[in-house]
């Protein structure tokens, strides 16, 4: 992915029962980027805005989150 996302937002390491079966395989988690942006999102829910505008902010509004962690 050419868009830095922050990595995992919510992994799930794999787990195991004490007797050493899977209980079960683990979850990646959803990016750091989606995360802040549906947080964004529901900010915006309330606005008279299309589906595709609303999207579209809520990356506008994460990438701008993720410039301000790195300064």
């Amino acid at each position: 992915m050419s868009i830095r996302d922050g990595g995992q937002a919510f992994p799930l390491p794999t787990a195991y029962y004490p007797n050493g079966e899977l209980l079960h395989g683990g979850w990646d988690g959803m990016s750091l980027r989606d995360y802040f942006a549906a947080k964004a999102m529901q900010g915006m829910l309330q606005r008279p805005l299309s589906p595709q505008e609303i999207s579209q902010v809520s990356y506008i509004i994460a990438d701008a989150m993720f410039a301000a962690r790195e300064e």
